[in-house]
């Protein structure tokens, strides 16, 4: 567990994505403190998944929905500053399926939705400058790049692979609670036939 916490902040980190990187490496520590095994010796049930990327061909996350995202979780923390995870709010995933979700193709990388906690809007280009600085609470942050990074562990690491599997079916998942299989089944609920995705 630790040893697979640590590789994957790891290349966090080398794509420069150093605020979940700090929550994966925290997490470590917490599986060794807590004296869990490297490997667990009972298999989680399979769970086949579809979506992978062609290599080379990653598709990321646009960064105008990016912003929103922030704008989203950056919103949730300053109209509620004690919320200790984003289990807590049953309205945000309805809130990012909405904005951002929902137009997101099946091809689009897990590990492009996490954002940085503190930052300056700045970083996502030139055009959001002006937006200033944005400081999104830890626990909210931490908690949504942990049910990212628990996916990406688990190899489903498109949207699509999360859209092929009922919130039943993820919850077998390692690190994904019943509540976490609710929330990233909504947030990333496909749109109807009648919605444009954009990426």
């Amino acid at each position: 567990m630790a040893k697979n916490a640590e590789a994957l902040a790891a290349f966090y980190r080398v794509n420069g994505w150093d605020a979940a990187a700090r929550v994966l490496e925290a997490d470590a520590g917490m599986f060794r403190q807590a004296g869990m095994p490297e490997q667990f010796s009972e298999q989680a049930p399979e769970i086949k998944y579809t979506g992978k990327p062609t290599e080379g061909k990653n598709a990321i996350m646009s960064n105008p929905l990016k912003v929103k995202l922030v704008e989203i979780l950056y919103g949730l923390s300053k109209a509620e500053p004690t919320l200790a995870s984003i289990n807590q709010s049953p309205e945000l995933a309805q809130t990012i399926n909405q904005e951002i979700g929902q137009h997101l193709p099946d091809d689009i990388v897990l590990s492009s939705l996490i954002v940085p906690g503190h930052e300056h809007y700045g970083m996502f280009g030139k055009e959001f400058e002006d937006m200033g600085a944005f400081e999104i609470s830890p626990n909210i942050i931490g908690s949504f790049t942990r049910v990212i990074s628990a996916l990406d562990r688990s190899k489903l690491i498109t949207v699509g692979a999360v859209r092929a599997h009922s919130p039943y079916e993820l919850r077998h998942l390692e690190q994904i609670s019943d509540e976490r299989a609710y929330f990233i089944s909504e947030a990333l609920k496909p749109p109807s036939p009648s919605t444009e995705q954009i990426q």
